[in-house]
Order: structure tokens, then C-alpha cells, then sequence
């Protein structure tokens, strides 16, 4: 959610219920489930030294968590999981890779 998302959705209620206004916010949350245009997420080191992106499982998020987890933890490129590689490589969809792919 973006501030400016935000700031609409709390002046659309406060036009609704005036008295918000002097209400305190404690707390958003907008509940996005990342996807991709695959629909497989997104693991792997990206193209910043030390990054890894970890993300893109939708609606399956509290699923794949452990094993999402897990393959973070134990350092993706070193893992027994290696077949990940270019199945869930974040940079599948990159100019590079879609360069790449065309030839």
C-alpha cells in the first residue's frame, strides 16, 4: 500500500464517519499476496550483492514458508535444493533474461 492509497482510504472514512478524524491509527496492514506472471515465486539472489528475494507464492505464502525459510536459511546457491535455480530465479523476468530467452 502506498501513502497515497492510504490517505484516500482514511478520507473516504472519515467522510463516512466524521469522527474519525481525532481517531488514532495503531495500526495498517493491507494484506498483499505477491505473484508473478508464472505464478512461481521468486528465490534467489538478485542482482544486489547480498540480496535474496524470497517472494511471488500468492496465496500459498503460509504454506511454502518453512521451505522457504529454510532454503533461505541454509544459503540458496549452496543448498541441497539446486534445482530451484532457473525455475525460480527472481531474475527470470529481467530484460537480460528475456533477452536471452529470444535467442
Amino acid at each position: 500500500m502506498t501513502p497515497r492509497g492510504l490517505e484516500q482510504i482514511l478520507s473516504a472514512a472519515q467522510e463516512l464517519v466524521p469522527a474519525l478524524g481525532g481517531a488514532e491509527v495503531i495500526e495498517t496492514w493491507s494484506g498483499l499476496r505477491p505473484d508473478t506472471p508464472d505464478h512461481l515465486p521468486l528465490l534467489g539472489p538478485s542482482e544486489l550483492t547480498g540480496l535474496t528475494i524470497a517472494t511471488g507464492h500468492y496465496r500459498n505464502g503460509i504454506l511454502l514458508a518453512p521451505i522457504t525459510a529454510k532454503l533461505v536459511a541454509n544459503g540458496l546457491p549452496n543448498s541441497a535444493f539446486r534445482w530451484i535455480g532457473k525455475l525460480f530465479d527472481p531474475l527470470r523476468f529481467s530484460e537480460a533474461a528475456t533477452a536471452r530467452s529470444r535467442f
